[in-house]
């Protein structure tokens, strides 16, 4: 669905930020997501959130925003979207989230400790 011209252009001002994988503060003269294609979604890391929204983009990525429970609304940019089907959340989960670096390395580093004990 293509969003509310609004939001098209605050996209398209704030795409180069987006993709230098920086979090936008969403203006609140844009409307809300639910008025402007976006779809409520629930694969998303808890950052303080109450609830996200996501819009699903044509290259396979997505805007994804975080509503906050005084109406705030942050925006970033998911290369991969998870709602696309299992194996690209997988993928997304591996590739771009902070979760999956922490268990990476606790598990790389559980693998490591039996070598540095010998």
């Amino acid at each position: 669905m293509i969003p509310d011209s609004r939001w098209s252009r605050w996209i398209a001002r704030a795409w180069p930020h987006l993709v230098e994988g920086r979090k936008l503060r969403v203006p609140r003269r844009l409307p809300h997501p639910t008025a402007s294609g976006f779809r409520r979604t629930h694969l998303a890391e808890p950052v303080g959130q109450q609830k996200n929204w996501a819009l699903a983009l044509a290259d396979g990525s997505r805007l994804h925003l975080h509503e906050f429970g005084d109406g705030r609304l942050t925006a970033h940019w998911d290369r991969i979207d998870p709602d696309a089907g299992l194996l690209r959340a997988v993928w997304h989960w591996l590739v771009e989230s902070r979760s999956a670096r922490l268990v990476l390395a606790a598990t790389a580093a559980s693998l490591l400790v039996p070598f540095l004990r010998s």
